[in-house]
């Protein structure tokens, strides 16, 4: 009978112990919500990426008729003219031409470009806090980093940037 008594004051006595430690132990952190998004995809739907791609190819379109225009200015070339018909030296002298022509227009678009890339990228991280914020996220990281695991808001995000 001692023995039962003395056992029950000591599991009593641990339960108190237990009880102390539990609330006088710091709380623990819980466990970041964790979130993803795939950038690629989202930029590559962003309007202004989409708008910059198209006329882009607008202006490669055009160039590319002044371009041809101008060879066959130069090199006094009918209309359906066919490379096989030029010598060695103007062929030469076009695919130099062409080379110079397109360093020129890379070096013409490159700060828009930059432009549009910051435009785009400011807009997303925006949008993608604004998403996590609603949606209760602590963090949300690129889904080309996470191999495993957090929820994927690319739709979200692509659906409040769309919602501008």
């Amino acid at each position: 009978m001692i023995r039962m008594t003395a056992f029950r004051g000591l599991i009593a006595a641990l339960i108190v112990v237990f009880a102390a430690l539990a609330t006088a132990a710091p709380a623990r952190a819980a466990a970041p919500n964790i979130a993803k998004v795939n950038i690629r995809k989202i930029a590559e739907t962003h309007p202004i990426f989409v708008q910059w791609v198209q006329d882009t190819d607008v202006m490669r379109k055009e160039r590319q008729s002044k371009i041809d225009e101008n060879i066959k200015k130069e090199f006094n070339l009918a209309d359906d003219f066919k490379v096989e018909d030029l010598t060695q030296e103007q062929q030469n002298m076009i695919q130099q031409y062409l080379y110079m022509e397109n360093q020129r227009f890379i070096e013409e678009m490159e700060p828009i470009r930059e432009q549009k890339l910051v435009e785009v990228e400011n807009d997303i991280i925006a949008k993608v806090e604004t998403v996590a914020k609603a949606k209760g996220y602590d963090l949300v990281l690129d889904s080309s980093v996470v191999l495993l695991g957090g929820a994927d808001i690319t739709d979200a995000v692509i659906a409040a940037i769309k919602g501008q």
